[in-house]
């Protein structure tokens, strides 16, 4: 799971948070997701930033394991690649 990581280009995300939850619009599918707020913070610097799973776990309230799961997540559903 290492390298560099940022939302995918055609993703088109657009996100709210509400309490301890985000939910992501992803643009490109159509889908809407609801998601805890960590995640919705690390998509959030992902689309600021390209950043390792190591630099996201030490940024956002995750540690590495669940970056590594989410990540996986993200790429399965094109919210998120590796470069």
């Amino acid at each position: 799971m290492q390298g560099l990581w940022r939302v995918h280009p055609d993703a088109r995300l657009r996100m709210r948070h509400w309490g301890d939850e985000s939910v992501v619009y992803h643009g490109a599918s159509g889908s809407t997701h609801r998601l805890a707020l960590p995640v919705g913070e690390m998509l959030e610097l992902l689309q600021s930033v390209q950043a390792t799973p190591e630099q996201i776990s030490e940024r956002i309230d995750l540690d590495r394991g669940d970056v590594d799961q989410v990540l996986q997540e993200m790429l399965r559903l094109g919210i998120a690649e590796r470069l």
